[in-house]
C-alpha cells in the first residue's frame, strides 16, 4: 500500500509511537536466533522471518526516526512541522541529549521553538560532560522550564566540586512539578555537590533514587510510585533509611510494578521477623547487593511466581551457615512454583554460578536471571550449591539446554554430587539441543553409561561441545586425554539402539582427530561456521566417504577464522 493512502489520524498515531523517548532503545529479539546458532545453515526462525543479527536489530532512537520521517515527502514534512498542539507535544518529548550532542547548537533551538512555550517536556542524557553545552542544556531546561518538564532521565559526569553558583538550578527542584511523571537525576561521585531533593510532584509515578536525588519516604508521591530503583553507587552511609523504616514504606506502595535495589547494604543483620508484604502488582524486583540485603528482600516481599526475577549478590563468605543454608531452603521452596522459558543457560564456574532461563540475545526473554559470586577454595559454599537448589525437576519442558559446567571436581569426587546431576539429565525429557562444556559432558555420558536402557534426553538431535570460558580461544581436543570420541560413540550407538538418534555433533572451535566418528554412520559433524568452509571442509556426514581421506581431522583448523568467530555480532549476517 502506498503511503500516501495512510489516513492522517493514523499517521499521527504512527508517529507519536515511533517520537515515544520512554521506550528503551533495545534489541528487537523478534525472529532472532543466539549467537552461538547464527551462521549454522540449517537455524530457522519461528516465524519464516529472515534471521539477522542483532546488531542489525537495535530500535532507533526517536528524535533520529522523527527527522529522518521529516524527508520521506512533503505531506509528512507538513503534517510534523505545522504548528499545532500536536506537533508542540510531538517534538517537546524529543530533547534526546545523547542523539542532540552530535549535532549542531541551532538544531536544538529548532526543536525547542517547534515545541512551543506550552508543551510537556521530556529530556534524557547519559554521562554527560558537566562542562559540555549538553550538561549546561539540561541545567538550563531544569532552571527555565521546571512546570513543563514531565520525563527527566539524566546522568551527569563530574570530578570536581559544583560551586554554590552552579546548583542554583536546584532551588527551581524544591518548587511543584506538576507534570512530572518520571525523574532520574544524578552525579557519577554524588560528593561533590549537594543532593537534589524532589519535593511536590503529584503525578510522579517513577524515580531512580541515588545519593545525588536521595529517597526521602515522608514525601507524598512515595505511596502512588510504580517504579522505585535505588542505587547507593559506592555511598551506602549516605542512604536517609534503614531496612525496617523502608520495609514500612515499601508497605504503603500498592501501585508498585518495578523495584531495583543495588549495592545499597541496607540489611547488615538478620531481619527475620519483620512483616511480611503483599505487593501484588509488582512484576520485576531486581537485587544487585549484598548476600544479607538480597535475602531480606526476598524473605520479606515473598515474589509471587510470575514477577520478573534479576539477583545478582556476591559470596556468603564470613555469614553464619545457617543464614546460608536458609537461603537454599527459601529457593528450593520457592523457584519450583515458578514456570520458566523452553530454553535454559546454566554456568558453573570456580567463582560463581548463574541460571538464567533464556539464551543472551534471542527470543524469549528471561523471567529470571540468579547468579551468586563465591570464593574460589570455599568448602561449604560454591557454584554446586547453587546448582543444587535449582528447579531440576521443572525442566521437562524444556527443549535447549545451555550448560557450562567447569567445576574444580575431580573424577573420584563427582560420586557425592551423582544424584544431583543425575536427577538434571534425567529430568530434561523434551530437550533437542544440549550445549555442554567436555566436563558436562563426561557427566552426561556417565549417566549414560549407568543404565544404557534408560538413557536420558530420548528427543536429544544436536550436541554442541562449547568452551569452559567466555571468549575463550581455540581449544585442542587430544582423544589420548579426553573421553569426548569414546564416550559420544558409546552414547550415540545406545540412542541408536533406543531409537533416538542423535543427528549433530558440533565441535566449533575446537581441534583434533575426529576420524574415528566415522563408524557413526548418517552422524553430522561441524567444525567450521558456514561462512568458513571452504571445498567443503568443515562440516562431515560421518560414514560418507573414504575412511582413508576422512575429513574429521581437523588439524588444521584456521586459526584466522576462529578470530573472526568473535567479531561483533553486528558485522554478522546469514548467508542468504
Amino acid at each position: 500500500m502506498d503511503i500516501s493512502a495512510l489516513h492522517d489520524h493514523l499517521l499521527q498515531q504512527i508517529f507519536k509511537e515511533n517520537a515515544d523517548i520512554s521506550s528503551p532503545v533495545e534489541v528487537n529479539r523478534v525472529g532472532t536466533v543466539t549467537h552461538d546458532d547464527f551462521v549454522l545453515d540449517d537455524i530457522k526462525s519461528k516465524d519464516n522471518a529472515t534471521t539477522a543479527s542483532l546488531g542489525r536489530r537495535t530500535r532507533m532512537h526517536a528524535l533520529t526516526t522523527t527527522v529522518r520521517s521529516l524527508s520521506v515527502c512533503r505531506h509528512w514534512y507538513w503534517m510534523l512541522t505545522v504548528p499545532s498542539r500536536w506537533t508542540s507535544s510531538l517534538w517537546g518529548g524529543l530533547l534526546d541529549l545523547d542523539v542532540l550532542s552530535e549535532t549542531k547548537p541551532e538544531v536544538i533551538q529548532q526543536i525547542l521553538a517547534r515545541a512551543g512555550n506550552v508543551a510537556p517536556l521530556s529530556v534524557k542524557g547519559t554521562d554527560l560532560p558537566f562542562h559540555g553545552r549538553m550538561a549546561k542544556f539540561a541545567f538550563d531546561i531544569v532552571r527555565d522550564h521546571w512546570d513543563r518538564l514531565e520525563w527527566v532521565d539524566i546522568s551527569i559526569h563530574k570530578d570536581s566540586r559544583v560551586s554554590p553558583a552552579e546548583v542554583q538550578f536546584w532551588k527551581r527542584i524544591a518548587t511543584p512539578a506538576k507534570r512530572l511523571r518520571r525523574f532520574f537525576f544524578t552525579f557519577s561521585d554524588p560528593t561533590i555537590a549537594g543532593p537534589v531533593m524532589l519535593k511536590d510532584a503529584p503525578n510522579l509515578k517513577e524515580f531512580h533514587s541515588t545519593p545525588s536525588s536521595p529517597l526521602l519516604l515522608n514525601s507524598s508521591w512515595v505511596s502512588q510510585l510504580t517504579h522505585l530503583s535505588i542505587d547507593s553507587m559506592g555511598y551506602p552511609s549516605l542512604l536517609m533509611f534503614d531496612f525496617p523504616s523502608f520495609l514500612n514504606a515499601l508497605h504503603g506502595m500498592r501501585n508498585l510494578e518495578n523495584l531495583g535495589i543495588t549495592n545499597t547494604g541496607l540489611a547488615v543483620g538478620n531481619y527475620k521477623d519483620h512483616r511480611m508484604l503483599k505487593l501484588t502488582n509488582l512484576r520485576s524486583l531486581t537485587l544487585k547487593d549484598e548476600f544479607n540485603t538480597c535475602f531480606a528482600f526476598l524473605r520479606h516481599l515473598s515474589p509471587s511466581p510470575q514477577c520478573r526475577l534479576d539477583i545478582h549478590t556476591q559470596s556468603p563468605r564470613g555469614i553464619p551457615d545457617d543464614v546460608y543454608w536458609a537461603f537454599d531452603s527459601w529457593m528450593e521452596r520457592y523457584l519450583p512454583k515458578r514456570k520458566y522459558n523452553d530454553r535454559i543457560l546454566i554456568d558453573l564456574q570456580p567463582s560463581y554460578g548463574e541460571f538464567v532461563d533464556a539464551y543472551p540475545d534471542c527470543l524469549p526473554a528471561p523471567t529470571i536471571r540468579l547468579r551468586v559470586d563465591y570464593v574460589p577454595g570455599s568448602d561449604k559454599v560454591n557454584a554446586e550449591s547453587l546448582f543444587g537448589f535449582l528447579p531440576r525437576g521443572r525442566f521437562s519442558r524444556v527443549k535447549n539446554v545451555w550448560f557450562r559446567m567447569n567445576l574444580p571436581i575431580e573424577s573420584e569426587d563427582f560420586l557425592d554430587s551423582y544424584d544431583v546431576f543425575f536427577d538434571f539429565y534425567g529430568g530434561l525429557d523434551s530437550a533437542e539441543v544440549l550445549k555442554t562444556t567436555l566436563q558436562g559432558f563426561q557427566v552426561f555420558t556417565m549417566i549414560a553409561l549407568s543404565d544404557p536402557d534408560d538413557v536420558p534426553m530420548p528427543r536429544l538431535k544436536r550436541v554442541r561441545i562449547i568452551y569452559d570460558k567466555d571468549n575463550a580461544g581455540v581449544d585442542y581436543i587430544d582423544p589420548a586425554e579426553t573421553t569426548l570420541i569414546g564416550g559420544f560413540i558409546q552414547l550415540f550407538r545406545m540412542k541408536r539402539r533406543l531409537r533416538q538418534p542423535i543427528r549433530h555433533l558440533d565441535v566449533r572451535g575446537f581441534m583434533g582427530d575426529f576420524s574415528d566418528l566415522d563408524v557413526c554412520k548418517g552422524l553430522r559433524v561441524t567444525w567450521k561456521d558456514k561462512r568458513h568452509r571452504r571445498n567443503g571442509a568443515g562440516e562431515y556426514i560421518c560414514g560418507s566417504g573414504d575412511p582413508e581421506n576422512n575429513p574429521l581431522d581437523v588439524e588444521d583448523y584456521d586459526k584466522e577464522n576462529s578470530d573472526d568467530e568473535d567479531q561483533d555480532e553486528s558485522e554478522m549476517l546469514i548467508d542468504e
